[in-house]
């Protein structure tokens, strides 16, 4: 029976460690700590087997999933056709206050923003990334895509009507999922 339970705890702390979702992560390292237990009992320590019951396995378990649900990231990925190093004063201030406004949104709805600068095309990004918002800029305009699953869609829009320059020349398109990602399929 103690096998069985170390080899558990192996594999459950390897899947804890393995993972690339975070909460499946948190999940695992649950049960691993509830394995742990069962292994203190069956080694005649009930008082340590309930202390790692309780705290290891309830406690901590449940605080870092609440800390994991409050901490919500909003990825933005940021394409420029003519790329970095010939950027003019005007076309960073504008960016800068689009990032500005996004991210004056995002703290507003409790969102970490997170921009990535990339020079990949939007249907790799599709693709291969998991993203919130595309910003695309080309010469002088500036293309925001979103999902139309993304429900902050709408009220970004209007955050950045009320709140960029009237110089910034911009276009919101919602796209549309055309293929489902590896992980849904899994």
């Amino acid at each position: 029976m103690l096998k069985i339970f170390l080899i558990l705890s192996i594999i459950f702390a390897f899947k804890a460690i393995n993972t690339e979702k975070l909460r499946v992560a948190i999940i695992n390292m649950g049960i691993f700590s509830l394995i742990s237990s069962f292994c203190y009992l069956i080694y005649s320590a009930p008082d340590v087997a309930i202390a790692e019951a309780v705290m290891g396995c309830t406690l901590s378990t449940i605080l870092y999933l609440v800390a994991f649900q409050k901490y919500r990231v909003f990825s933005i990925y940021y394409i420029a056709i003519n790329g970095y190093e010939k950027e003019s004063g005007e076309r960073l201030k504008k960016r800068e206050n689009l990032f500005k406004v996004i991210g004056s949104f995002c703290k507003e709805k409790e969102l970490e923003s997170h921009v990535i600068y990339t020079n990949e095309d939007i249907e790799h990004i599709k693709a291969e990334h998991d993203y919130d918002l595309i910003v695309h800029e080309h010469n002088n305009e500036i293309t925001i895509y979103g999902t139309n699953d993304n429900y902050l869609l709408e009220g970004l829009e209007k955050f950045i009507c009320f709140n960029c320059d009237e110089n910034l020349n911009y276009e919101i398109e919602e796209m549309q999922e055309s293929e489902v990602s590896q992980e849904e399929v899994l």
